[in-house]
């Protein structure tokens, strides 16, 4: 398995026809993702999702992306390690690392805003 990890700020999610616009309060995200090399030379990846934690099914009932702390020790193990001890902990307990920004908005694409948006703390994870 090839890992990979991407950089975003803003991300957009949705639960049936509402739609969401997240942000770290500070800094990006980190989500784990895994890639592939084709034979003509092209690229293709995909981010990696796991089942929703309490506070965010609100968003997204069906999974939460792979977010990724912001600590060297782990980055180096999900970007070097294959099937190690830290990966597979990553994986195995879904979390939030850093304090969100969710706000309702109109669509994904323009992003207008619904609500006033509210916070989602970095202490969520799975029980």
């Amino acid at each position: 398995m090839r890992l990979l990890l991407v950089s975003l700020t803003p991300v957009t999610l949705g639960k049936g026809k509402s739609h969401y616009l997240i942000e770290p309060k500070s800094g990006a995200f980190l989500l784990g993702a895994v890639y592939r090399i084709f034979s003509n030379g092209l690229y293709s990846c995909a981010v990696i999702t796991r089942p929703p934690i309490d506070g965010f099914s609100q968003f997204h009932e069906k999974s939460i992306p792979c977010f990724l702390p912001h600590d060297r020790a782990k980055i180096e193990a999900w970007l070097h390690g294959d099937a190690n001890y830290e990966v597979e902990q990553l994986l195995a307990t879904p979390r939030i690392y850093c304090d969100l920004k969710v706000t309702k908005v109109k669509t994904f694409k323009g992003a207008e805003p619904l609500s006033e948006p509210h916070s989602l703390s970095a202490s969520l994870e799975i029980e």
